[in-house]
């Protein structure tokens, strides 16, 4: 019975790419640690609708997780979190045996990483940045090697770790941004 917040802040007309990652991800994680096939086929047509309306969307701009008002961009955080949803679902496909689904989604999974590295990656920086063509640093893009789209000893992440280490920490907090 939960509805949108509709007074108070604008998040009820935005659009944000990362829910449905968090959601999959979860999802993936509770088969990945348990085997219980029942329980992702319970979920497979929610599955299927999260991810296709990833496949369908995570080309798009949206108002990303820190929801600057005004500033709709490609955030990279947003990016990763759809490559983690089609990541996930193509692997729930592939456990369930829904070849179709497993190539699509594996597919787009694959084209969302190639944007990501080609795009949120800034070679004179030595970071992946807020969003692409801002040339900013967010801890939002430590999700990077958490969510597994690459390893954390990647020369590029441990690049991107220290200039957060340089730039964000303050007497051993951590700021977003």
């Amino acid at each position: 019975g939960d509805f949108p917040v509709r007074i108070g802040n604008l998040a009820y007309i935005q659009d944000q790419h990362d829910a449905e990652g968090e959601v999959l991800d979860a999802l993936w994680d509770t088969y990945d640690r348990t085997g219980d096939t029942a329980f992702i086929e319970k979920h497979w047509d929610k599955t299927r609708i999260a991810a296709d309306f990833v496949a369908g969307n995570w080309r798009d701009t949206d108002n990303g997780i820190w929801e600057l008002r005004g500033v709709i961009s490609h955030y990279t955080h947003s990016k990763i979190l759809c490559w983690t949803a089609l990541d996930r679902a193509a692997r729930i496909a592939e456990a369930l045996g829904h070849t179709d689904e497993y190539l699509r989604w594996r597919a787009e999974a694959d084209a969302v990483k190639s944007d990501v590295l080609a795009r949120a990656w800034n070679k004179r920086m030595k970071i992946f940045t807020f969003a692409y063509g801002m040339p900013l640093t967010d801890t939002s893009v430590l999700v990077l090697p958490l969510t597994g789209m690459l390893p954390p000893d990647d020369p590029r992440v441990q690049s991107t770790i220290k200039r957060i280490e340089n730039e964000l920490v303050y007497d051993g907090l951590v700021a977003r941004n």
